[in-house]
């Protein structure tokens, strides 16, 4: 949401277990699509957080199927762990490190 909302002072955006399942998925693609400024987003869940993972590679699938998203870059992350600090801490220097293309 701060991507989509936040009137293209965020380009960048690492999300961690995203709670995507609070809201609709076709409204946040369309609020994502909708602001152009953003850059990239990387959507992070762990292989046991339930559906959180194959939520993240659905909006993924919504985002790139959207011609609207043009060069933008959107990619889902899978890790083997579940929604804890430990593998946050250890997923995010990685996704602040991978160079945005």
């Amino acid at each position: 949401w701060t991507l989509a909302l936040a009137e293209g002072e965020v380009q960048h955006a690492i999300a961690q277990s995203a709670s995507l399942w609070r809201f609709d998925r076709s409204d946040i693609a369309e609020a994502l699509l909708s602001e152009p400024s953003w850059r990239s987003i990387e959507l992070q869940a762990g292989t046991f957080e339930g559906d959180m993972l194959a939520d993240a590679r659905d909006l993924e699938a919504d985002l790139r199927d959207d011609p609207r998203l043009g060069d933008r870059v959107v990619r889902s992350v899978g890790f083997e762990a579940g929604h804890d600090w430990a593998a946050w801490r250890a997923n995010l220097l990685p996704a602040l490190a991978t160079p945005v293309v």
